[in-house]
């Protein structure tokens, strides 16, 4: 039977993933620690600041292409080849408007001098990495992901290196920046390369199949754009509403959060492929789905509760002393992830079925509750408050994808447990917010609450549907 497993499509896949994210994590938030370490507060700042508001336009970069191209591969709509040869063209199209749409935000919001070429340094490793990772795309629809997993470990390598090797030889944020160019360049040759050696390549322009593309994809691009632009946004008001050391600050904590979110994106790439082909066979998998969550639901908090809990531990031992501002602010932070995880889960089930667009629609809205709530919380409590307002707006997506579900569903007892579980939700982020208030303890609410998520976790694998799980992994 462990052969079996070990042996499944999924496994390996899940595996293979799991390594190349892991490396990628781990490289970044060891460069982002150096970079914090060798120079001044106020540039590390500066950097960290550029770093996420680069990733805010992301999804322009991508432009859902991604998403919709695994989708269309998997379910055997177009082939790997076709996909690259007739679609390259939009890619490159869609990437060179992002970067020139980034510079324009800069000129609007006036960043000028050393703030606008160091926007344009990061602006180009975008342009690049995106293009680096559109031949991945052909490899995760197969479901050959440990030759994505390897180009990853490679790429980000090859990335880091640079990144670390120019940073300690200049001491600056230059380096640091020429670095990422540098490792853009090389990652977009090896994609390429390794692309051609398992698939021919000949651009070709099909109307037909850009239209396509563009009709589906843009829902998608416009959902990750609401989804990336809870945090972006708000450091950016923070930005202009209070210091740079203080977005430091909230950047070190965002960048473990960052880290720990390897684990969602690694998941969800994994099982995309096979969701898409369970919804073109019209499987019905909304029950077992939701049996599902009910078992990752316990594992979500309990692993978060842990991190919680040594948020002062993290944030010392990787950024030491001069950064201790940040644990309080990792404290909020940490309940995104798993409010992420659930929120995710459920969009990609969405998505593999062609429900971009109410995606979108449920992004958005916690986008602009996310923008009034951070202008709101900034002012009161600085960092912290944007780190709640991160939190509420993850929060109410993770309740409008509930909402859309049930009324997918239409089924009284998936009702009753969906409440059930979203006042346990509000129940344990509330408490670790307020145990202090109430005269708890930090241990004794975090043994409290493992008590409530062991019960919770008995209930869920009582309940789980072995059949879906094992069907999803073979």
């Amino acid at each position: 039977m462990y052969r079996k497993l070990a042996s499944s499509t999924f496994l390996k896949n899940f595996s293979w993933l799991a390594l190349g994210q892991i490396f990628y994590r781990v490289a970044y938030f060891v460069t982002i620690a150096l970079l914090a370490r060798i120079v001044p507060l106020n540039d590390y700042g500066l950097a960290s600041y550029f770093l996420l508001y680069v990733g805010l336009w992301a999804p322009l970069f991508n432009f859902g292409l991604g998403i919709v191209g695994v989708r269309e591969i998997a379910q055997g709509n177009i082939s790997a080849e076709d996909f690259i040869s007739k679609v390259i063209s939009l890619k490159i199209l869609v990437v060179v408007l992002a970067g020139v749409l980034l510079m324009v935000s800069g000129i609007f919001f006036e960043y000028s001098g050393d703030q606008l070429i160091l926007l344009f340094c990061f602006s180009v490793y975008a342009i690049l990495i995106s293009l680096a990772e559109f031949f991945h795309i052909p490899f995760i629809g197969i479901e050959k992901m440990h030759i994505t997993a390897r180009l990853i470990i490679v790429e980000r390598a090859v990335i880091s290196i640079l990144a670390i090797l120019l940073l300690i030889v200049f001491s600056d944020i230059w380096g640091f920046a020429f670095g990422y160019i540098l490792g853009g360049i090389i990652s977009v040759i090896i994609s390429y390369k390794v692309f051609r050696r398992a698939f021919s390549f000949s651009l070709r322009i099909d109307n037909s199949i850009l239209k396509f593309f563009i009709r589906e994809s843009w829902p998608v691009a416009l959902n990750m754009f609401f989804s990336l632009s809870y945090n972006r946004i708000g450091v950016v008001f923070l930005e202009n509403m209070k210091s740079r050391d203080v977005v430091a600050y909230y950047n070190s904590a965002f960048f473990v959060l960052f880290a720990l979110q390897m684990g969602v994106s690694t998941l969800m790439q994994a099982i995309f492929p096979k969701l898409s082909r369970a919804q073109k066979n019209k499987n019905s998998i909304g029950k077992s789905a939701f049996k599902v969550f009910k078992i990752i639901f316990p594992i979500l908090f309990l692993s978060t509760l842990i991190l919680f809990y040594f948020s002062d531990s993290l944030i010392l031992v990787f950024y030491g002393e001069e950064l201790k501002s940040s644990i309080p602010i990792l404290r909020v932070l940490i309940w995104v992830f798993p409010l992420f995880t659930i929120s995710t889960f459920w969009a990609n089930y969405f998505r593999a079925g062609g429900n971009q667009r109410l995606m979108a629609v449920i992004s958005g809205s916690g986008m602009l509750f996310n923008i009034a709530g951070s202008v709101l919380l900034i002012n009161a409590a600085g960092a912290v408050g944007l780190a709640k307002a991160y939190v509420i707006s993850e929060f109410l997506i993770v309740i409008m994808c509930f909402l859309l579900f049930i009324s997918h569903q239409r089924d009284r007892e998936i009702t009753f447990s969906v409440i059930a579980y979203l006042a346990i939700m509000f129940l344990i982020i509330g408490g670790s917010l307020f145990y202090s208030y109430i005269g708890l303890s930090l241990t004794v609410f975090c043994l409290i609450t493992i008590g409530i998520l062991v019960v919770i976790s008995l209930i869920g694998i009582k309940n789980a549907d072995v059949k879906f799980i094992k069907n999803l992994i073979v």
